[in-house]
């Protein structure tokens, strides 16, 4: 996710209006990992196609028999729990706006928004075996 922000943003690193550390802030306030069966705030997205070349392979209780099903990543599983999780992003910008930020960093000719990925491609790891 972060390689495609970055790729986006690219174009928009030298517009005064880009506020790049808020950006990166919102973006670390996200779980690195989430696990749907443990953590019930997140559902799985299916891939209905079975074309998302992101998409990873995950066994699904169907009628009493496991069934392999492609899902594409997860998402809040409720309007509660995207209010929550949009929460933690506002926090994090503000404890950022609140800390008198230093000055935006020159155009270094390197990424716009710094940070790691959780996986190359994808949004949100799916725990193994999940």
């Amino acid at each position: 996710m972060i390689a495609l922000l970055d790729e986006r943003l690219a174009p928009f690193r030298l517009c005064p209006a880009l506020q790049v550390r808020y950006v990166g802030q919102a973006l670390r306030s996200f779980p690195a990992r989430v696990n749907p069966k443990v953590n019930r705030d997140w559902r799985y997205v299916e891939d209905p196609t079975g074309t998302d070349p992101g998409a990873v392979t995950r066994l699904k209780r169907d009628g009493g028999a496991a069934v392999e099903v492609r899902v594409r990543g997860v998402v809040p599983a409720s309007s509660e729990a995207a209010e929550r999780t949009a929460q933690a992003v506002r926090r994090a910008v503000t404890a950022v706006q609140t800390q008198g930020a230093t000055s935006e960093r020159a155009d270094e000719g390197g990424p716009v928004v710094e940070g790691q990925p959780t996986v190359a491609g994808s949004s949100t790891r799916v725990a193994e075996g999940a």
